[in-house]
Order: C-alpha cells, then structure tokens, then sequence
C-alpha cells in the first residue's frame, strides 16, 4: 500500500499507484511508471519521490516534472 505525504498537514494519506509505478530495479534502462502523473520513464533517470511513499518510508520513483513539483511544494510551505 502506498501512501501520500500532505505537506500542509503533515500526515499520510492512502495513495493509489498507476500501474507500472517501482520503488526499485535492478535493471537501470527498465520503463516504469511515474508514481505521480503515470508517464513512462526509465528508471535510471527517476527520481525518489519525496512524498508518495511506501509503509517504510521509501519513495517511489517519480519523473523529473514530478520530482520538481515535489520540491516546490516542500520548499515553498517552509518559506511561509
């Protein structure tokens, strides 16, 4: 079960996963789905998400787009 960090309330939510997202693979040229917005990406060039996690807390791999976003959203509440 995934879930989502809100960073305005600080807590978790459920989060459902488009089919294909990974938390890892051993091969680094390995299409995968975004864990965010679902588009393919390769592996090797994901990033781990810093809010869509799994119960351990490991991020997800997310493209770069998404990867930006994550850091804006985080960045730009701490300002406030």
């Amino acid at each position: 079960m995934a879930e989502k960090f809100d960073w305005v309330t600080h807590r978790y939510n459920p989060y459902k996963l488009p089919k294909g997202a990974a938390l890892e693979r051993d091969d680094m040229d390995d299409v995968i789905s975004c864990a965010d917005c679902g588009v393919s990406v390769r592996y090797g060039e994901s990033y781990a998400s810093m809010a869509i996690h799994n119960k351990y807390g490991l991020g997800y791999c997310v493209c770069g787009k998404c990867h930006e976003k994550e850091m804006s959203e985080k960045f730009s509440l701490k300002k406030s």
